[in-house]
């Protein structure tokens, strides 16, 4: 007769009557299944294996999906954080906060344009009509025009336009760069006018292209 090692008395001192029974139980099932089913055949395992495929496909399948949620959800935080300076609001209060900001205020403005702004300092065109006669200062600070201009291989536009015929050429030129889809904003105009009849031909030329951003009559006399 041996004697048993301490460990081994430790374990089956450890194991309970109804851990003993179900181990009895696992090992009688494993061999019934055993002896009714035998070898298993290689059809069996080819049914295995395409329900792993099928397994696999489902779960690349949500990860696509979680991916695209995740993108999702980070171009909602970039818009946030590039609009507002802030995470996206979590509740009314920050919402109302965020839109009372300086940046929310700008925001809300160009929502109500139609068209986006195309530049930061938006002003393009300070445009003066007296008596008929419009002169028109270009801004040169717009960066996105300049490099369409040399893009497209389009002349310069000239810092001041006298007369409408040379306005509306600029006109064309800008119409020619909103192109549609392909720059899809809107540059603004300041006007100062002398009489009524300059006031609405002004801005119903200007308008053509451009968006107000400041009108103003200087006195007529």
């Amino acid at each position: 007769m041996f004697n048993e090692t301490p460990a081994r008395g430790d374990l089956v001192g450890a194991m309970t009557i109804a851990e003993i029974f179900l181990l009895l139980v696992f090992a009688i099932w494993c061999g019934a299944v055993a002896i009714n089913k035998g070898p298993m055949s290689s059809s069996y395992w080819r049914t295995i294996a395409e329900q792993y495929r099928k397994d696999n496909d489902k779960l690349k399948s949500s990860v696509a999906e979680l991916i695209k949620e995740r993108d999702k959800l980070q171009k909602a935080v970039d818009f946030w954080q590039e609009n507002f300076g802030i995470s996206p609001p979590a509740s009314i209060t920050e919402l109302t906060k965020a839109l009372q900001s300086p940046r929310g205020k700008i925001v809300l403005q160009d929502a109500a344009r139609g068209y986006p702004r195309c530049d930061g300092n938006n002003v393009l065109v300070h445009a003066t009509v007296r008596d008929g006669a419009v002169t028109v200062r270009v801004a040169e600070d717009s960066t996105k025009l300049k490099a369409w201009l040399k893009q497209n291989r389009v002349a310069p536009i000239g810092t001041v336009l006298e007369g409408w015929p040379a306005v509306d050429a600029f006109s064309a030129t800008i119409s020619q760069f909103y192109g549609g889809t392909q720059n899809p904003c809107r540059f603004d105009y300041s006007l100062n006018y002398k009489t009524p009849e300059d006031y609405y031909n002004g801005r119903e030329r200007l308008e053509r292209i451009f968006y107000p951003a400041g009108i103003t009559r200087t006195s007529p006399h």
